[in-house]
């Protein structure tokens, strides 16, 4: 049986130290990692501090939910989740006293777990999800019910006063919105709990909902929802920008949203105005002309198989820049043979239909689905035409700097009232100051990729995780910091990002099934050369 003391929630003071230590730059650029909590073994996929900040609680791909007190390293409960597949997102049930957990994950599966009753670990599961369920989120102060979205377009509200699990396949009960597309993100608004925000995959618009006008769930999410944003992209380029994290502050009235591949959006839920783009400020026009207006010239597309981390980590490095000191493992050398194989297996098909005909043209990205490119409501920079086709919410500040391509689950988060803090596929924490934008600091946490990152509720400490098997735990503990040697190694690092996120505009990910073929042609090619050499 667990303490009672684990069980007793309760909600302390923000303490006024706690608003001026997140406010002073100095005391921010001394984070460091504190602890390491390893209870997980596999990625640590989801995090999230209890409402009075003694318990972090983590799902993994190891398929266990563990619930742990980072300031003495003990664990409180480990639980055996009844997933079949990774986990993707859990979270405690608000005013439950930590005692009620739901989680979902890559199977599809939405798990309802009673931390006091042992007995029942991986029994109350809801199979009603056909595709991966991405996101749960939970209402404040609602100790029954939470919604779920999903790959399979579906987001639902779930009540566990009705029924704590549901094994009925093609269930349609559970479904508060079908929106014919993957959601990826969502949140719920903390202060007026009948907003929800979702981004739907197929159009790349952000949108806000009213639950009490949700009458039928095939409604036009066009005409359901209450406002839009669309994301800007790239002209004559049909790959969308995606969003894998959505996050009110705490007054409902900003929403955060990590876009791949690079930017985190502010935006103002409740403005009367409509993005005109001519209204943005230098910094902010500048980002969306990358993003809307450059003809890139065409390059030639590379390969990249699922499972290679290469292009991942603080010691990744453009292509041409890659240091030849640098040892690469076994598996970094195969997936690198692999993807020259087939590389110049593609480059050399569209050399050749290139020379056959002059009217057509190799792009893979022209070869997408047609219903991939289905009802794409148009993004112009035209104000009239944005109100007509795409009303929206005022886009208030952008934040870059980042890579978020390589993960589905990547974080943002507000810190206080004045801090931005994001996780990157460099494998470093941002820090940016809301107001002003600026980089404030970068730190080092993973040595392939930070996805998830979670401020303490009340105390300067922050709590990520990623790749890696572990959980770490910041704290500004580090005694000294050099100004100018930091600010070259930011540089440095944005530097870097920006020349990897050029390189991946031509990356085209094939899944892990082409791995074993290709590993077998390239055995083949290695036998015949070494047989030629002996002859």
């Amino acid at each position: 049986m667990l303490q009672a003391k684990f069980f007793n929630e309760y909600s302390p003071n923000q303490s006024s130290l706690y608003s001026k230590v997140l406010g002073n730059s100095s005391i921010i650029k001394r984070f460091a990692i504190a602890k390491k909590l390893k209870v997980h073994q596999g990625c640590v996929n989801t995090i999230v501090w209890n409402p009075s900040g003694e318990y972090i609680l983590s799902g993994s791909d190891d398929l266990k939910l563990v619930i742990t007190n980072p300031f003495n390293r003990r664990v409180a409960a480990r639980i055996p989740s009844g997933h079949r597949r990774n986990i993707f997102q859990a979270k405690f049930l608000p005013e439950n006293g930590n005692r009620k957990i739901v989680s979902c994950s890559l199977d599809g599966s939405v798990a309802f777990t009673q931390v006091e009753f042992p007995s029942l670990y991986g029994k109350c599961l809801f199979n009603c999800h056909k595709k991966t369920a991405y996101q749960i989120q939970v209402t404040p102060g609602d100790p029954n019910t939470f919604m779920t979205s999903s790959e399979d377009g579906t987001i639902r509200l779930f009540d566990i006063r009705e029924q704590e699990s549901c094994t009925e396949v093609d269930c349609d009960k559970h479904i508060l919105l079908d929106c014919k597309s993957g959601v990826h993100a969502m949140a719920i608004d903390p202060v007026r709990s009948y907003y929800f925000a979702a981004a739907i995959s197929n159009d790349s618009i952000i949108r806000v909902f009213d639950r009490r006008m949700m009458k039928d769930v095939n409604n036009d999410v066009n005409k359901t929802s209450v406002r839009q944003y669309k994301l800007p992209s790239k002209a004559n380029v049909t790959r969308r920008m995606q969003t894998t994290c959505l996050v009110y502050d705490r007054y409902g009235g900003k929403l955060l949203a990590n876009t791949t591949p690079k930017n985190i959006l502010e935006l103002d839920c409740w403005s009367d105005k409509v993005v005109a783009f001519e209204n943005l400020s230098l910094a902010d026009k500048s980002a969306c002309e990358s993003e809307q207006n450059s003809s890139a010239e065409p390059h030639n597309p590379r390969v990249r198989f699922a499972g290679d981390w290469t292009d991942t980590g603080p010691s990744a490095m453009p292509g041409n820049e890659s240091s030849e000191d640098r040892v690469l493992s076994r598996s970094e050398r195969m997936f690198r043979d692999m993807s020259e194989v087939l590389t110049n297996v593609l480059r050399n098909r569209a050399e050749r239909v290139a020379n056959e005909s002059e009217n057509d043209e190799f792009d893979l990205e022209s070869n997408a689905s047609q219903s991939d490119q289905e009802d794409v409501v148009p993004c112009t920079t035209s104000p009239a035409d944005r109100e007509e086709n795409c009303p929206s919410m005022h886009q208030s500040n952008i934040y870059n700097g980042h890579r978020n391509q390589r993960t589905a689950i990547k974080q943002c988060a507000y810190w206080g009232e004045d801090l931005v803090v994001a996780g990157s596929d460099c494998g470093h924490i941002f820090f940016w100051n809301r107001n002003t934008r600026q980089l404030i600091h970068v730190a080092e946490g993973d040595k392939r990729v930070v996805n998830c990152v979670q401020p303490h509720p009340y105390h300067a400490v922050l709590a990520t995780s990623g790749i890696a098997y572990d959980i770490k735990v910041w704290e500004p503990v580090a005694s000294d910091f050099d100004e100018e040697k930091h600010s070259n190694y930011m540089t440095e690092v944005l530097s870097r990002n920006q020349k990897m996120l050029e390189e991946a505009e031509d990356v085209v990910t094939l899944p892990a099934r082409f791995v074993v073929p290709l590993i077998a042609l390239l055995s083949r090619r290695e036998r015949a050369s070494s047989g030629n050499a002996d002859e």
